[in-house]
């Protein structure tokens, strides 16, 4: 029913009721008698009255009802009562009549204004509420609605009252309005949704049909496109219900919607989750494997006739390699199938007999070393004593020293050995220079023999000063241990007994103060070399200096126990345990400067900061071949002796990230560009969610999964190590800088292209095809000949690739100035490589001298 028609209606009823009500009034007088008792004249007149009030009431029917109410009948009423009092005559109750007709016409037209305007406002929202059966039927009955209140505003009306009322009826119209308002809000509401999830359906449906069907999660695709499709209501079924009914049946679609929505926005995310972690893990298994062939991918090796060996096996690696990531950023082979394939060539026949001839070398080169540094030491010592009897001014003392600086020379000759060989280009020159080198080593230890046996001689008849600085040196000892256990251990009694019994001549006190100096040595480790502590004069000093060789000797046993375990435990290969324990062949070792003054002191500060420096690099490079391992390297032992070993290397592992992370932000950037700091910022962040982490529980954890931590927290901390030494401009590491350099970048480009891309879809993130095939390029930009050359062709094909990227071509002046000075900055990397270090990136074993300046 229309507004007008309802309005008609009420206006016909009134006006009948009106009617009615008049005759029945006056038939009802007559009745009574009222008539009757009046005279003829006042009969008519009140007849004539009456005729006039009649004719006032009908033409107000159409008067607003609820004004009817206050000023027709109440106004009538009045008039009537005055009447049958006499008080007013005919023409002042027409002059009352005529004035109150004037009042209710300007009253009844100012209403009707206000009525069409709210009927003109509510015909907007008819097309809003059509589609809502049951909200537009709530409107129709909130529009047919009348002012239920009271006027109380008397039956007479004027000026101040007609504004009154108006003000009080367009209070109740606006009203009116707030409440059709409120249902064509609802409905808008519900149109919404309904486009909301048409949308939605239309663009998940879309992307899910284009699901690859040998997908892993092909499955999972399939249910959700069920499940989408599934979705809505019909707009007819929803109006043929009741309007709770239908309302809840699209409350419950809109619900069944969201939670689809957000299930599906996890799948894909889940599904991005996956792509980048099977790119980081791909790059990861390179890692892996150049870590383990270092050698090979870096031609870091000092045998020339092994290069062309060296070069076909790394061609031949990496020719395996690109293939292997080709299939991978495919997707035609799995994670595990490529991780499997890429560890399977470390086992590569000929790669096995290369690294075996390397080992053998390095063995030879290791033996020489160790009798090397036997007859030094033996030498250190003789000079000592010379030292300490004030006999270093005879000729003897002299020979030792240029004799102890021949042996220096050759010792830095065998530590960094590559100029030894680089003329070696057949293995018979190889052949050559070992048996140089051990007859040089024989000569040298001839003559050092021989000068030891005439200072041993020289020094019998100075045996009690020697004893007596021998038993000072002792006491200082007992009161180290005595700090530090708490117990005396009479080490000075005891030594005074056992130098004066078992003493049969004097020409053997010397050689008993050696014994005794051995045996000192061997029961407190950190005393040795106890002659350099006996010729320190400052008690002080040498105090001082047997309490840092205490502290320094438990962080020697510590780390050599932690290397012991894990060989021990066969976490892999026992001689690759002894290589790497190789930088520990200078223990005890002081290179002092002979004749110098203060030169005791300097070699001691030397010596500790070297050894404090080896025990790092030696846990690191311990951490690292294990987490950099495969299962397949681990020997078949017990779980529980593999489990704890992976578990302590865990632990060893957070302490150096932990220490690796203060230097890591301690880096400036003041001088780095945007990808620099990027990396750094992304390194920080990896290593502290790895601090956080709570291992303890990895102690109930199987040696596969213990190894997979290693190997990931092994990973942070290698690359945090790649960081650092790109800072000290380290060339392998400066080559790897580039490579994460060109990654950041085109992960900030894939961002970028998202976000304009997002358009297409309003609830996942799209995939920048051409970014992945970019990374694909970077992966194998890592395993290319590693020279500016090198780098300069692929990178340069890379950003030629990002320049045919549409929305790259669309960029504004901003975007373009920003992307090149990011381009900028990886052309400055790689013009560095020309000025970068060219040392190892990684400690080879016995070439402690490419690690310690």
């Amino acid at each position: 029913m229309s507004l007008d028609s309802f309005y008609k209606k009420v206006q016909n009823f009134f006006r009948a009721r009106v009617k009615k009500f008049s005759t029945f009034k006056i038939e009802k007088e007559s009745q009574n008698g009222v008539v009757k008792n009046e005279s003829v004249e006042t009969s008519l007149q009140n007849r004539d009255i009456e005729k006039h009030l009649v004719a006032f009431q009908e033409q107000f029917q159409d008067l607003y009802p609820v004004l009817k109410q206050e000023f027709i009948y109440a106004f009538l009423t009045k008039i009537r009562e005055e009447n049958q009092k006499g008080a007013n005559s005919l023409q002042q109750l027409l002059n009352t009549l005529d004035q109150q007709k004037r009042e209710l016409q300007l009253l009844d037209k100012a209403i009707r204004e206000e009525s069409l305007l709210v009927t003109r406002k509510t015909l907007l929202y008819n097309n809003q509420l059509f589609a809502n059966w049951d909200l537009a039927k709530k409107a129709e009955e909130v529009m047919q609605s009348r002012y239920q209140g009271t006027i109380p505003f008397g039956h007479i009306v004027n000026e101040d009252v007609r504004k009154q009322v108006l003000q009080q009826l367009r209070i109740f119209f606006a009203q009116q309005l707030e409440e059709v308002a409120a249902l064509v809000a609802i409905a808008r509401l519900r149109q919404q949704k309904r486009e909301e999830m048409a949308r939605f359906q239309k663009e998940a449906l879309q992307k899910l049909t284009q699901f690859p069907k040998d997908h892993e999660q092909k499955e999972a695709a399939q249910a959700f496109i069920q499940r989408v499709a599934a979705l809505g209501v019909e707009k007819q079924k929803a109006m043929s219900l009741a309007s709770d009914a239908g309302s809840s049946l699209l409350d419950a679609a809109y619900d069944e919607y969201l939670q689809c929505k957000k299930d599906l926005l996890q799948f894909f995310q889940q599904l991005e989750d996956q792509e980048r972690m099977r790119e980081q893990e791909g790059q990861e298994i390179i890692h892996t494997l150049k870590r383990r062939l270092f050698e090979i991918f870096s031609n870091s090796s000092l045998f020339p006739d092994l290069q062309e060996q060296f070069l076909n096996v790394r061609k031949m690696l990496c020719h395996k390699l690109q293939g292997l990531q080709e299939k991978l950023f495919d997707k035609s082979i799995s994670l595990d199938a490529y991780r499997n394939s890429i560890f399977d060539l470390a086992y590569e026949h000929d790669l096995l007999l290369l690294r075996r001839e390397l080992a053998f070398r390095a063995t030879r080169l290791r033996e020489l070393r160790e009798a090397l540094y036997r007859i030094l030491n033996d030498m250190h010592e003789v000079s000592h004593l010379l030292e300490i009897a004030v006999i270093e001014k005879g000729l003897l003392y002299e020979e030792i020293c240029d004799l102890d600086l021949q042996m220096k020379q050759f010792l830095h000759q065998l530590e960094n050995p590559f100029p030894l060989f680089q003329a070696a280009y057949q293995l018979e020159n190889v052949n050559q220079v070992f048996l140089m080198l051990w007859v040089r080593l024989e000569k040298l230890q001839k003559e050092a023999q021989n000068k030891f046996t005439q200072a041993v001689a020289l020094l019998e008849p100075t045996a009690e000063k020697i004893a007596k600085e021998f038993l000072k040196t002792v006491d200082d000892l007992e009161e180290v241990v005595k700090e530090t256990t708490g117990i005396r251990p009479n080490l000075v009694e005891r030594t005074k007994q056992r130098l004066q019994e078992k003493v049969l001549k004097d020409s053997e006190k010397m050689a008993q103060i050696r014994v005794l100096m051995k045996a000192l040595e061997k029961e407190y480790h950190f005393s040795a070399p106890l002659s350099f502590f006996m010729h320190i004069g400052d008690q002080r000093v040498r105090r001082k200096m047997l309490h840092e060789s205490q502290e320094l000797d438990h962080t020697i046993r510590a780390t050599k126990a932690f290397a012991k375990s894990l060989q021990y435990s066969k976490v892999f290969d026992e001689e690759r345990v002894d290589g790497i324990l190789e930088a520990f062949e200078g223990e005890h070792y002081l290179e002092e400067g002979k004749q110098e003054k203060n030169s005791a002191v300097s070699a001691w500060s030397t010596y500790t900061r070297k050894m404090i420096k080896v025990a790092l690099i030696i846990e690191q490079e311990l951490l690292l071949d294990i987490g950099f391992l495969d299962m397949r390297a681990l020997l078949d032992i017990e779980e529980k002796k593999l489990s704890k070993a992976l578990f302590l290397a865990l632990t060893k592992a957070r302490e150096q990230l932990s220490s690796a992370l203060e230097n890591l932000i301690g880096v400036t950037t003041l001088k780095e560009g945007q990808l620099f700091k990027s990396i750094q910022e992304s390194l920080i962040k990896k290593s502290r969610a790895w601090l956080e982490k709570q291992d303890e529980q990895s102690e109930g954890k199987s040696s596969q999964q213990l190894l997979k931590r290693v190997r990931s927290l092994c990973h942070v901390l290698f690359e945090t190590q790649l960081f650092l030494a790109s800072c000290t401009r380290n060339y392998s590491a400066q080559c790897t800088l580039i490579v994460c350099k060109l990654q950041h970048f085109v992960a900030l480009l894939e961002e970028e292209q998202q976000e304009k891309r997002k358009g297409i879809s309003s609830f996942w993130k799209p995939k920048i095809a051409e970014c992945h095939a970019l990374k694909g390029n970077i992966e194998r930009l890592e395993l290319a000949e590693e020279s500016k050359e090198a780098f300069e062709t692929v990178i340069q094909g890379i950003f030629q690739k990002i320049e045919e990227i549409p929305e790259v071509k669309k960029q504004s002046a901003v975007e373009k100035i920003k992307r090149e000075e990011l381009q900028q900055e990886i052309y400055a990397a790689v013009q560095m490589l020309d000025t970068a270090v060219k040392l190892p990136l990684h400690y080879l074993p016995g070439h402690l001298t490419f690690f310690y300046p």
